[in-house]
């Protein structure tokens, strides 16, 4: 039976090491303001305000820190995957 070699199972483990992003601000940008690809991500007390399309677009399944908010975006979603107020 094959492993998987050392390497690749390393970079696989620092792939799914969380992230956090707090008390960021991502305002009048020409698409997103805030774009979360990884899962492992916690967002928390983010402002995007004003932005092209969305103000926090996140993948399903990030964890929801609270406190964030989102206005005047052009999408009237505002945020996905995550709440804002």
């Amino acid at each position: 039976m094959a492993t998987r070699p050392r390497r690749l199972r390393r970079a696989r483990r620092r792939a799914q090491q969380s992230t956090t992003l707090e008390r960021n601000t991502a305002n009048q940008n020409d698409a997103d303001g805030i774009h979360v690809l990884s899962r492992f991500t916690t967002v928390i007390r983010n402002t995007a305000d004003s932005n092209a399309l969305l103000g926090i677009e996140a993948v399903s399944g990030i964890t929801d820190g609270g406190g964030n908010r989102a206005f005047g975006n052009g999408n009237p979603l505002q945020c996905t995957n995550v709440f804002c107020n």
